[in-house]
């Protein structure tokens, strides 16, 4: 590997070791939040039928939420530093 890459590494890997705490509690407040909000809060309203298969609405929403959720965050940790590297910090330009 050429010095600039490891530079590059290098400084990545101490924003993540001075930033990792940050990180996972947002990614683990973040799906409680929107699990509350739609799950609990819109299946309170949703949830006066039978539901979905007979299952209750919060139980039939989860899975989902919790993996769109994982989806976002893992998106956002892997995007988020490359258009900064493009767009910000000029770290990709040729």
């Amino acid at each position: 590997m050429s010095a600039l890459v490891v530079r590059a590494l290098e400084r990545e890997l101490l924003v993540y070791v001075r930033m990792w705490r940050g990180y996972a509690l947002s990614s683990i407040v973040q799906p409680l939040l929107f699990l509350g909000a739609m799950g609990i809060g819109l299946g309170g309203l949703v949830d006066r039928g039978d539901g979905a298969a007979g299952l209750d609405y919060v139980v039939f929403v989860t899975p989902g939420l919790l993996a769109a959720s994982a989806l976002m965050t893992a998106s956002a940790e892997a995007l988020w530093p490359v258009i900064g590297g493009v767009k910000w910090m000029g770290q990709f330009n040729s």
